[in-house]
């Protein structure tokens, strides 16, 4: 039995045991997965019931899980939400690194540790990672400022800090001259400059030429693996490179599409899992019992973070005049370690710079932290969630509109075809936390159902999406395929209709083709139509163009609302070409929002000065309302000259006359 226990089928029986099982307990009294994952390994390591060892599989899988846990760590910071507090995080992320990375430097001495061991220690504590984020989306907080510069904070932390593990690794090799640390920054400039800026180019071009999902898979996969090693070849950790990789990747794929939601899963189900479990391995826990100096270590460690990330938020908060409440919310998502600490740690274990007691220690001050932070976020968070919730009936007059992206229905017939429409669609309903609908129509004539044979076997085939998106797949029957859509729309209550048109030139007096005409002029709904010429991740900016006569009334609003809500969504900017006619509702619109908007006044020769300025890297936007006869004085054959003569992709929004 031993014997078998040690052989590759037993190892991976054990490590995918505890992976399944050590989660569900530590729910059960409410703890975090991380903390039953670490115990696990504990109860199943050298120092518990002595079933695995670190060495050889576990080793192996551990590291990847470590490339996994910061390429995660990086992938999840929200870059457009940063750009939006840029300032407010540099100057918490400034303070939340320099007062624990001072102080705990200091304790490293106090402690008797030697230079090098007490820079990596406060290095330790420099750090945060945010596991107590899901508690703020659900919570519905995650715009509100101090949040959203917690948020951003993270992304100086964890460079600041990786750097610092960077040169500590370097010194601790005997590279101590300064010619080893002008070669380390000058090699990381560049390294840097090349991850953040190359990756999200060749990541375009990749996405936009080859559209298999193993593919796909595969590219993000070696991208994450080139960065981590190319780390290792200037000297750098490895991990420093995975969290570059994440970030780069973060703006080149959207956190919510399908080809991130399977690299994502992978790491989360399994890779990260084993790092923990192989954390718990390292652990004694009668060390706690034996080892005097192991407690004093974890009191002080434990201590030391709480204080000095207190420190932090308190004076950020008295900086910008956040309120108590906002102060124990920036408070519990800042201390919280795990991803950057646990990597340092390890590290510091591996090259001899801190020693058992201290490796306990922080294994301590994780579990402390991320059982207090979860415990901070509930209590204060769900304040600031009732203060919100106030203010927006204060401020409310009206009753709220429904998301525009809340229940998509897409008319599908071929999804291998419209594997570019399918995927927007996916993206938006997710980012809405909303539902979507692929629908097939099959036709009755004359009393013969054509299509029927095709149609369970259509939908039931795995559609383009990521494994976060909530889909129902509707069959139905009706005379014409028109009249099945609009139909559905109602029965099911959608919120928005997506369908696809080929950009050619329609017979006379229809617009987009007879059977689209039939939809877009009829639908109770917004209706988005789209000619995508590639996949929505290798966008580089959407415009959203409103020519003179196009809208009316709320409706400029409703139109920047579902432009803004793509872009947000794929993460990428957003420019504003309107003609002079609502110059002064968009200056007024301008003042009454807290975002910045890109606005450009449009020429008159609409098409010629889009045909100059588009570039196939651009999603174009066009909104219209109203009757057939109305988009036709408006906009006419705008769309189709728009999509002869670029190859952008194109999408026409035609708001309900109802909605006026």
């Amino acid at each position: 039995m031993d014997h078998l226990l040690s052989e590759p089928v037993g190892i991976f029986l054990i490590v995918i045991s505890v992976i399944l099982l050590a989660p569900m307990l530590s729910r059960l009294i409410h703890l975090p997965d991380i903390i039953g994952l670490i115990v696990g390994g504990v109860v199943i390591g050298p120092h518990g019931l002595g079933l695995l060892e670190r060495e050889g599989a576990v080793e192996l899988l551990a590291t990847v899980g470590l490339i996994y846990l910061m390429f995660s760590a990086g992938a999840e910071i929200d870059l457009t939400q940063f750009k939006r507090v840029r300032n407010r995080s540099l100057f918490f992320g400034g303070l939340t690194f320099i007062i624990p990375q001072i102080i705990g430097t200091g304790i490293g001495f106090a402690l008797g540790f030697e230079l090098l061991s007490s820079i990596l220690l406060g290095s330790i504590f420099a750090s945060h990672t945010l596991i107590s984020f899901p508690i703020i989306i659900r919570l519905g907080i995650t715009h509100n400022e101090p949040v959203a510069v917690t948020v951003g904070a993270t992304i100086i932390t964890d460079i600041a800090a990786l750097l610092v593990l960077a040169a500590i690794a370097g010194s601790a090799d005997g590279n101590t001259n300064v010619i080893f640390f002008v070669r380390l920054i000058g090699f990381l400039f560049i390294y840097t400059l090349i991850i953040l800026f190359a990756v999200p180019y060749v990541g375009r071009l990749f996405f936009k030429y080859f559209r298999a999902s193993s593919v796909e898979f595969q590219f993000v996969l070696v991208v994450i693996f080139i960065a981590a090693f190319t780390a290792e070849l200037i000297g750098m950790e490895a991990i420093v490179g995975a969290f570059l990789a994440g970030l780069a990747i973060n703006s080149t794929v959207p956190d919510r599409s399908a080809v991130m939601g399977r690299v994502l899963f992978i790491g989360e189900a399994f890779f990260i899992p084993v790092f923990l479990i192989s954390i718990g391995l390292l652990i004694d826990p009668m060390a706690f019992f034996t080892d005097q100096r192991t407690v004093i270590v974890s009191v002080v460690l434990v201590a030391t973070v709480l204080i000095t990330k207190y420190l932090a938020s308190w004076m950020t908060a008295l900086r910008f005049g956040y309120s108590r409440d906002e102060v124990f919310v920036m408070w519990g998502l800042s201390m919280a370690q795990a991803a950057a600490t646990l990597a340092a740690a390890l590290i510091g274990i591996e090259i001899g710079l801190l020693e058992p007691a201290v490796f306990n220690g922080v294994v301590t001050m994780i579990l402390v932290t991320c059982v207090l932070s979860p415990i901070l976020i509930e209590r204060y968070g769900a304040r600031l969630t009732i203060i919100e919730e106030t203010a927006q009936e204060d401020n409310s007059t009206s009753e709220p509109l429904a998301p525009l992206y809340s229940r998509i229905l897409i008319p599908v017939s071929n999804p291998k075809t419209e594997t570019f429409l399918i995927e927007l669609a996916s993206i938006l309903s997710t980012k809405s936390d909303g539902l979507l609908m692929p629908l097939n129509v099959a036709r009755l004539i004359d009393g013969q159902i054509k299509g029927l044979a095709q149609q369970a076997q259509l939908l039931d085939i795995k559609f383009p999406v990521d494994n976060e998106t909530r889909i129902q797949p509707i069959w139905r029957i009706d005379a014409s395929v028109s009249n099945g859509i609009l139909c559905t729309a109602i029965e099911y209550d959608a919120s928005a209709i997506i369908m696809g048109w080929s950009g050619e030139s329609s017979f006379y007096k229809t617009a987009f083709g007879r059977m689209l005409d039939e939809v877009i002029w009829n639908a109770s709904v917004p209706v988005l139509v789209g000619r995508l010429t590639s996949s929505i991740v290798s966008k580089q900016r959407i415009l959203l163009v409103i020519p003179t006569n196009s809208l009316r009334g709320h409706l400029l609003q409703d139109a920047i609302d579902a432009a803004l809500l793509i872009a947000q969504a794929v993460d990428i900017p957003l420019k504003i070409l309107i003609a002079g006619q609502y110059q002064g509702d968009l200056v007024r619109l301008d003042e009454n929002s807290s975002l910045e908007l890109d606005i450009e006044h449009l020429e008159s020769d609409v098409v010629g000065y889009l045909t100059e300025l588009a570039q196939p890297s651009d999603l174009l936007i066009l909104a219209t309302f109203g009757s057939q006869r109305r988009f036709q004085s408006s906009l006419g054959k705008l769309p189709e000259e728009i999509a002869e003569r670029t190859t952008a992709s194109l999408i026409v929004i035609r708001f309900p006359a109802s909605s006026i």
